[in-house]
């Protein structure tokens, strides 16, 4: 997880954004240790700062993420939520 997070940058294209939001959900299937969870949440907040650009353009994404039960875009609302 921490090898796809350090991918995540501000000028990076909306589609590899995507494409590691996916990845991601991949591996986040509900089981993850408490270590992992506490790092997911300094994530989201180091996200949000980064990617803000990116998260906004995906507002209205249908993609649907498994592991999550939501969409792109809920999920990017979700981020927004969070960092208010």
């Amino acid at each position: 997880m921490k090898k796809i997070i350090k991918k995540f940058s501000a000028n990076m294209s909306n589609s590899d954004f995507v494409y590691l939001i996916t990845q991601l959900d991949n591996i986040d299937n509900g089981n993850l240790c408490e270590d992992d969870d506490d790092y997911l949440c300094d994530f989201y907040n180091y996200l949000y700062k980064v990617c803000s650009k990116q998260i906004d353009s995906n507002l209205n994404n249908n993609m649907f993420l498994v592991n999550r039960g939501e969409t792109i875009g809920n999920f990017m609302n979700f981020l927004r939520m969070v960092n208010l």
